[in-house]
């Protein structure tokens, strides 16, 4: 028996196999729940969940002559809870410009049969066969996001429609995910081992590749809003601005992160002044003709009012700019509390999910904002 970590667990395996070994239990620590993975082992190799990892050190403690077998049950599907978030997942809040919540979303990147460049085994060859292995990481849940704007542009080209900004893209992918697991239940942490993810977890869920081909509403951001953003950022120091930028544009204009057209948002909630707003465009990419009308999720301690709670398209690419006001409800929850909800526009065919959320932290502290699908942050 072995615990997961410091090297990689083929060589613990190797290790245990050239000692004469039979079989090898991989066991997780707490802060990897139940994300297991699943190598390709040079002997036979279990993982367990820290759950079983506490009964199998209990039974061995309580055994004076401790027994145990590997046997291959075949692969199982319709496993519950799915999907889950993996334990190694990026989580947030970002340490500069908070109120730009991320991650956007997530994406399968979990024991992913994948092509492999090399054999697999315990003799490879090392030659570029026709080999396949299990992966996870980003290496694998990119694929699966860059696979979905393939099929969007795909699709926009043989429609002979607009292509989107990749931007417009980003939104279609933000605001159209599974917004609960296959039984209807909030995405399960494994980090956390009991706790349903949250939205500096999670982001806005998983991506949902059918969903996205077909948004309904899409945001846009210009690259002359990314500028003034910067310039709000580095307090309109063109130097710094041009760090990023490349080039010798000045600061004409600054904006914070929760004034960007982003698919999600995020605001500072103060006791006093105890309101802010702020605007979003949306563009229509759905059909010629539909309405849409707004429910929305509030952030505990918060009231959210809007400019118009309907929207009312008469043809394609029009745009709709409408005002969010955020104020304070009630007795204010102190520093560092983080809430969370949701903006939604809904038609007879499209539902369209902006995330909001919100937490409290010292105002003066310009790295610290709230994240939103909708999102506050109190301080």
């Amino acid at each position: 028996m072995c615990e997961t970590g410091d090297i990689e667990n083929i060589k613990k395996g190797d290790v245990v196999r050239n000692a004469g070994g039979a079989g090898m239990i991989i066991m997780n620590f707490d802060k990897y729940g139940n994300t297991t993975s699943s190598d390709a082992h040079h002997l036979s190799v279990a993982y367990v969940s820290y759950k079983d990892t506490i009964q199998l050190k209990d039974y061995i403690m309580s055994n004076s002559t401790p027994t145990a077998k590997i046997t291959f049950g075949g692969t199982i599907f319709d496993i519950h809870p799915s999907p889950t978030l993996a334990s190694f997942s990026s989580r947030s809040p970002a340490k500069y410009n908070g109120n730009i919540m991320k991650p956007d979303v997530t994406a399968p990147g979990v024991n992913i049969l994948s092509t492999w460049p090399v054999e697999v085994g315990l003799f490879p060859s090392h030659l570029k066969t026709k080999t396949f292995n299990f992966a996870s990481g980003t290496s694998m849940a990119s694929p699966h996001v860059s696979g979905i704007v393939a099929l969007i542009m795909s699709k926009l080209k043989y429609e002979n429609k607009r292509q989107w900004s990749i931007l417009e893209i980003q939104s279609a992918l933000v605001t159209t995910i599974n917004t609960f697991d296959l039984d209807g239940r909030p995405i399960f942490d494994e980090a956390t081992f009991n706790d349903s993810a949250n939205i500096l977890q999670r982001g806005a869920r998983q991506v949902n590749a059918t969903n996205a081909m077909d948004p309904g509403l899409v945001y846009n951001i210009e690259l002359d809003d990314y500028v003034a953003n910067l310039c709000g950022m580095f307090s309109n120091n063109n130097t710094e601005v041009q760090r990023f930028t490349k080039n010798n544009k000045q600061c004409t204009r600054s904006i914070s992160g929760e004034q960007l057209n982003y698919p999600s948002i995020g605001i500072l909630m103060a006791s006093s002044p105890a309101s802010t707003t702020i605007s979003r465009t949306v563009t229509n990419v759905g059909d010629a003709s539909e309405i849409y009308n707004a429910t929305f999720i509030e952030p505990p301690f918060v009231k959210m009012y809007l400019s118009q709670y309907q929207f009312s398209f008469s043809r394609l690419d029009q745009q709709i700019t409408y005002d969010i006001t955020f104020t304070m409800n009630g007795s204010h929850p102190g520093s560092g509390v983080i809430g969370q909800g949701e903006l939604s526009w809904v038609s007879s065919k499209h539902n369209v999910i902006e995330r909001i959320q919100s937490e409290k932290k010292d105002c003066y502290n310009p790295a610290h904002r709230i994240w939103c699908w909708l999102c506050c942050l109190y301080y």
